[in-house]
């Protein structure tokens, strides 16, 4: 790849477990500097207090105060940038990246201590993808918000050229809304009952099944 990175596309799960058991060995091989990429279980936690601050010394607090094995938590980010929260927020939703689907599903079947709060937990799931600024959904992801075609930023409740927060219908009866991708009235873009939403999350679901399940499967 470029950057000089390798991806390796092994023909069953038990080449993979071997491959993981034996990575001391494996990598020696191609040298001292060669490090393996840890896979990323992602993981939602709700209501996470916002003075939580992400750090490697909070991860390992998180580990230990819900006694998870030491550097099960890759990493965290919120789901939102703190710069957008609203003024005087005091909870959001936080992401933490598990090192193995066991340590993901313990965070899904306890919830996570952070801060001294109890917050619920629950899969990641893939999602149909999303310009947020044509406001088009796919299966597949055809392009990023940055480098979208569209000139104008497109209004996710009534399709205009605006942005949606200062969108007229922000508080009407969605009967009047309108949705870019179904090309009706009746729901906006980012209704997730929208039938073009919905038939892309079904084709996804059946590329992944997975996605379907409450907790992460386990191949050991």
């Amino acid at each position: 790849l470029r950057g000089g990175d390798v991806v390796y596309i092994l023909n069953s799960p038990e080449a993979g477990r071997w491959i993981r058991k034996s990575r001391v060995e494996f990598l020696r091989n191609f040298g001292g500097q060669t490090k393996m990429a840890e896979a990323e279980i992602p993981v939602m936690l709700e209501n996470v207090l916002v003075s939580f601050c992400i750090t490697e010394q909070s991860m390992r607090g998180l580990e230990k105060k819900n006694t998870l094995p030491m550097g099960s938590v890759l990493s965290a980010r919120w789901i939102k940038p703190p710069a957008k929260r609203t003024e005087g927020q005091r909870s959001a939703y936080l992401v933490l990246n598990f090192s193995s689907p066991q340590t993901a599903n313990i965070a899904l079947r306890k919830g996570m201590f952070v801060l001294g709060h109890r917050s619920h937990a629950r899969k990641l799931v893939n999602e149909p993808p999303k310009c947020f600024k044509c406001q088009k959904v796919w299966v597949r992801l055809e392009h990023i918000t940055s480098k979208c075609p569209s000139a104008l930023m497109v209004c996710a409740l009534c399709g205009k050229a605006h942005h949606t927060n200062t969108c007229p219908l922000n508080k009407v009866d969605p009967v009047h809304h309108f949705c870019v991708n179904c090309k009706i009235y009746g729901h906006g873009a980012n209704d997730k009952m929208c039938g073009t939403y919905l038939r892309h999350l079904l084709e996804l679901n059946r590329r992944n099944p997975g996605n379907l399940f409450k907790y992460y499967v386990d191949e050991d």
